[in-house]
């Protein structure tokens, strides 16, 4: 029944149990004998096998707090590892872990033995020769730490407290990830009731906070010229982010740099036309968006404000829009729209930033149209006779141009013909004395080619073009040149039928005012007539000057105190009626004024009838006598007064109305000037000849043949 038992720290080894004697309880006495050494069973071997005992681990887990974009935090600390006792000279050979609520996939690391480990599926090699193998199930990770060699159990506590949690996503999913330590084992071994694994459940909780990040805008700036009111682009190919997903972008700002033209300057948002010359406010009729603009010197600045997607937003940016409403004057030059500010709704809690800062610009280099045209005249040889005579060889030269060419024509005593194909009629008609045409340079070139003059008198004729260059669309507007082709007709009027006789005697008139030869004398008119004015051949026009409009020279009556010359009215202005389709040029007649001294220096202006502005679609150029403009649609009336003002203080006005007529045709009525008496409107040289002939007017046609001698017919 004896047994073998060690209860300390037993030492490995036999243990040989030996039955040496055995006594008895009879004693010794005379001679006896308790004690025998033989016939005893033999020797015991007890073998005693040493068993493993767990390792033990303690540590304190912490509950730190990781912010976005801020350091790792550590786990662990005070980590105390122990072996079982009796263990002396073992190792730690596996630390297994485990990470709950992993989101973020290869962003969310733990840091092990110096190393950084993504928490994704793998294995990984430590600075300090562990391996790390993870697993993934579902939102956990599990990490198995090994080496060969093992550690120590001052490395492992190391390595425990070295634990460290880091998240490297820009956009990391808040809440808490818990880190437990689940299991350690030594190297003792788990054989005949050994134990080497001691399970474990310390756990450090991280709370994961994630920090705001700025939105994020990218665009292509357009670089263009702008020559035209329309709209220009500024932006494409706008991508914009919030970085955290399901944010809104809430607001955008810009400034303009460079404006010069007031009013006139105009951003586009959201499809709604912004004026950059004041402070304003407002709500855009196509989203909502709200726009505040406030204006320093050259610089205008606009901030909208909107809560909406960033899809929504990156159409906002591609559809932003410049123009240039100058049409009358323009300031040339680069406007430079910068996108300088973006802003979302994640607020800056933690650190957080909501707005970034752009430079993202599209420069736009307004060209003002600032090319005159002009218009360069053939050689014409005298006339022969009143036929018909092509005048090919006019030249139009610009500096800009446009896509639209107006050319005015107006004969004085003469008839115009133009080729029309290919042009448009907006005033006038072939054939008479007056015709606008529209087109390209190409079609108003080949028209041109095709003018032909038809004479209607003897002695000097004249033809005025007037060129009108580009768009009414044009920053600028529309540019205009003059050039007066004057024309001789070669032959001489045929002569006056015979007079029968008895001839009347000469009748006695008084001395006229004499312009130069030849000339026409007019007699003093009856006390209760006004003075009539009579035509001269232009052979004399008034005298030149900047911005002088020349007219025929005529003879009048004699200013008490001596004649320094003034000007009168020779015909009346007709009324126009102008298909209102387009751009329009109505010139004043050459003959509508004239002066009785070759001196005299006219100069017109134009206002409405009333004496007001010209309407703002209207303008006047006063150089050449036209009026020209862009109407806008529907039918309408303007009647305009011309004034002719001379440079000795007198002046003489005409009236006229200008009908515009949509899809109407174009016309002019004629009239003489109304006269007490009568109408005594100047009349063609022919016609004055035929008037000679029939006695009409025997006394009022007078050739000169010395200053100042009539010579009656």
């Amino acid at each position: 029944g004896a047994t073998y038992r060690d209860l300390g720290n037993p030492t490995a080894g036999d243990r040989v149990v030996t039955l040496t004697s055995v006594k008895d309880s009879g004693g010794t006495a005379n001679g006896g004998v308790d004690t025998t050494t033989s016939g005893l069973p033999a020797a015991e071997t007890v073998t005693v096998a040493r068993l493993n005992h767990a390792p033990t681990l303690t540590t304190t887990a912490e509950t730190p707090t990781f912010v976005e974009k801020g350091g790792a935090v550590s786990l662990f600390s005070g980590t105390a590892i122990g072996l079982g006792t009796g263990d002396g000279g073992q190792t730690i050979r596996q630390l297994v872990l485990t990470v709950s609520s992993v989101s973020d996939g290869a962003a969310e690391q733990l840091t092990i033995d110096g190393t950084a480990v993504a928490l994704v599926a793998g294995s990984t090699t430590t600075s300090g020769g562990a391996t790390v193998v993870v697993t993934v199930a579902g939102s956990t990770a599990t990490l198995t730490v090994t080496r060969g060699g093992d550690f120590t159990t001052a490395a492992a506590q190391t390595l425990v407290d070295g634990l460290t949690y880091g998240n490297g996503s820009v956009d990391p999913t808040a809440g808490a990830r818990v880190v437990t330590l689940t299991s350690i084992r030594d190297s003792g071994g788990s054989g005949a009731g050994s134990v080497d694994t001691t399970a474990l459940s310390a756990a450090a909780t991280v709370h994961v906070t994630p920090v705001n990040d700025a939105p994020t805008l990218a665009a292509t700036g357009a670089v263009a010229a702008d020559t035209t009111t329309a709209i220009v682009s500024l932006f494409s190919s706008t991508a914009i982010g919030t970085v955290e997903a399901g944010q809104s972008i809430t607001g955008l700002q810009l400034t303009v740099a460079g404006l010069a033209d007031g009013p006139n300057e105009i951003l586009v948002v959201d499809g709604q036309a912004i004026a950059l010359d004041v402070a304003s406010s407002g709500t855009t009729a196509a989203h909502g968006l709200h726009y505040v603009v406030a204006v320093s010197g050259t610089v205008a600045t606009v901030t909208l404000t909107a809560t909406d997607t960033p899809a929504h937003w990156q159409g906002v940016v591609d559809g932003l829009g410049y123009r240039n409403a100058s049409t009358v004057t323009g300031t040339s030059g680069d406007r430079v729209v910068t996108l300088t500010s973006i802003t979302d709704d994640g607020g800056t809690a933690n650190g957080g930033v909501a707005t970034a800062t752009l430079a993202r610009a599209a420069t736009i280099s307004v060209v003002v149209n600032s090319g005159t045209p002009s218009i360069t005249p053939p050689t014409v040889a005298p006339f022969i006779d009143l036929q018909r005579q092509t005048l090919s060889g006019f030249a139009l030269s610009d500096t800009l141009g446009g896509s639209l060419y107006t050319i005015a024509l107006t004969a004085s005593g003469g008839s115009i013909h133009l080729d029309l194909t290919g042009i448009g009629v907006t005033a006038g008609a072939n054939d008479s004395g007056s015709l606008v045409v529209t087109g390209s340079k190409a079609a108003v070139e080949a028209a041109l080619a095709s003018l032909a003059f038809t004479p209607t008198r003897f002695g000097s004729v004249s033809l005025t073009l007037t060129v009108t260059v580009g768009d009414s669309v044009l920053i600028g507007g529309m540019k205009s040149g003059t050039t007066t082709l004057e024309m001789v007709s070669a032959a001489t009027p045929p002569p006056a039928p015979p007079v029968e006789p008895p001839a009347p005697p000469p009748v006695v008139v008084p001395p006229p005012v004499v312009v130069q030869a030849p000339q026409i004398v007019v007699p003093p008119p009856p006390p209760d007539v006004p003075p009539p004015v009579a035509w001269v051949p232009p052979t004399l026009l008034s005298a030149p000057a900047e911005g002088a409009f020349r007219v025929p020279v005529v003879s009048g009556p004699v200013r008490a105190g001596g004649d320094a010359g003034t000007v009168v009215v020779v015909n009346r202005i007709a009324d126009v009626v102008v298909a209102s389709s387009g751009p329009i040029a109505v010139p004043v007649p050459f003959d509508a004024f004239g002066v009785t001294q070759p001196s005299v220096v006219v100069s017109l202006e134009a206002t409405t009838a009333d004496g007001k502005s010209l309407p703002d679609w209207l303008h006047f150029d006063s150089a050449t006598g036209t009026f020209v403009g862009n109407p806008p649609p529907g039918a309408r009336t303007v009647e305009v007064k011309v004034i002719a003002l001379d440079n000795n203080g007198h002046s003489v006005a005409q009236t006229f109305k200008i009908t515009l007529r949509p899809g109407g045709q174009t016309m002019l009525e004629h009239s003489p000037i109304d006269r007490p008496g009568g109408a005594v409107g100047r009349q063609g040289l022919a016609a004055q000849i035929r008037a000679a002939h029939s006695g009409a007017h025997r006394q009022i046609l007078a050739l000169a043949g010395s200053a100042g001698t009539p010579v009656t017919r």
